[in-house]
């Protein structure tokens, strides 16, 4: 019982009035953080020509020192500017969710409940918390009120006939209805699955890859791939883009939209090393509900969407991440099928490939499919690696 009591204490903290507030304390977070980003750029605007860190010009110091020092504190102003609007829309979007959740929640709980009394069950306590996607979750407290026990995978039908959506138990959730409240939560199911196969070389035997990649699922409903090759070969490049991996993974799950992730990122690597160093950033991200996939590039090598009969080609336009204090990604957004497939490549491999290798190859499994595509790539350089090489290859298949 003491989890019934900690669920109906969540469910009334997030009622009506709460959504409210949640959404209205966000909200307010969110002009905040877009308020300091104006405040950050207003002041590198307003620097004037020759002023030093310490804010004041030094005795005996050039005018070209005082510009450089200028222009320095101006990007570092900028860049601070970016992340803090980069956290202002991330609060920004989670505020709407809680506003769509305040407006709609009311008559819809009380259209569940009494549908769900019809069928002898008691709601106490019930909310639809909004989730990634445009997806939503149900968090209820109920019991059966007669009659015997019945399994929580009826309920969940019964909730996707009343909800015109097809909702299935979470993981984790009871498995039978009692007779006794017990805390309940039931999820869109997701139609979509990745399947993923990914081999690699390296450029020098004995040496890490200076390439790095990474499947992951940062929420419900998404699948991401992700491939970076830092600059050069060997554990500093190694180290580099195993940095972007991690920063991507970070940011995903914490519901960055990908351009200000991106531009995140890109100002992390900049300050963080006085260097001069880059790495490439190639995201594919998977809406498993309805199959659409956005592409993020910076810098990084052209991905094939390989279709029943033909082959579509995403390219690059933007510049790698760490190289300039800003850059604009090349985002496209496309929409997959059950058996279709994402071939995603390092430099390395990339220009040893064409879409008529492609189009004509097999049909398989991806970790088939990735290693055909890694031997022709080395086959058309006498099976000599001029680079580090990665083959990311990730099927959309219908549950």
């Amino acid at each position: 019982m003491e989890l019934v009591r900690e669920a109906e204490e969540m469910v009334r903290s997030n009622r009506d009035w709460g959504y409210g507030i949640a959404g209205y304390r966000l909200k307010q977070l969110s002009e905040a953080m877009k308020a300091v980003a104006v405040g950050y750029r207003r002041r590198g605007e307003a620097l004037p020509l020759g002023q030093t860190l310490g804010g004041a010009a030094e005795e005996g110091q050039s005018d070209l020192q005082g510009a450089v020092w200028s222009r320095l504190l101006r990007e570092c102003r900028e860049m601070l500017a970016k992340q803090y609007e980069g956290l202002a829309e991330m609060f920004e979007a989670v505020s709407l969710g809680y506003a769509d959740g305040n407006k709609q929640s009311r008559e819809a709980r009380d259209f569940v409940k009494e549908r769900l009394s019809e069928e002898k069950i008691r709601v106490r306590q019930i909310i639809f918390v909004p989730v990634r996607n445009d997806r939503k979750e149900i968090h209820m407290v109920a019991r059966i009120i007669q009659g015997v026990n019945r399994l929580t995978d009826e309920i969940a039908y019964l909730l996707s006939q009343i909800m015109g959506e097809t909702f299935v138990p979470a993981e984790g959730c009871k498995r039978v209805f009692g007779k006794e409240y017990d805390y309940y939560v039931f999820r869109q199911i997701e139609t979509y699955r990745v399947i993923t196969g990914a081999v690699r070389a390296s450029k020098t035997a004995g040496e890490p890859s200076g390439d790095n990649y990474a499947v992951m699922k940062p929420c419900f409903g998404e699948a991401a791939m992700v491939i970076s090759d830092g600059m050069g070969t060997g554990r500093q490049a190694y180290l580099e883009s195993a940095a972007v991996i991690e920063l991507v993974e970070l940011f995903l799950k914490a519901g960055f939209e990908r351009e200000s992730m991106i531009s995140l990122i890109n100002s992390v690597l900049l300050i963080g090393t006085e260097a001069k160093s880059y790495s490439t950033l190639d995201l594919s991200l998977v809406n498993l509900f309805d199959g659409t996939v956005c592409f993020a590039k910076s810098g990084a090598s052209k991905t094939y969407v390989k279709h029943e009969d033909w082959v579509e080609q995403i390219e690059n336009t933007g510049l790698p991440v760490g190289m300039l204090p800003e850059i604009k990604p090349c985002v496209t957004r496309k929409r997959l099928f059950h058996g279709e497939s994402i071939i995603m490549l390092s430099d390395g491999v990339s220009e040893y490939l064409t879409p008529q290798y492609v189009k004509e190859m097999q049909d398989g499994k991806p970790q088939d499919m990735a290693g055909a595509i890694l031997l022709e790539a080395l086959r058309g350089n006498h099976y000599e690696p001029t680079d580090d090489m990665t083959v990311l290859v990730a099927k959309l298949e219908r549950i």
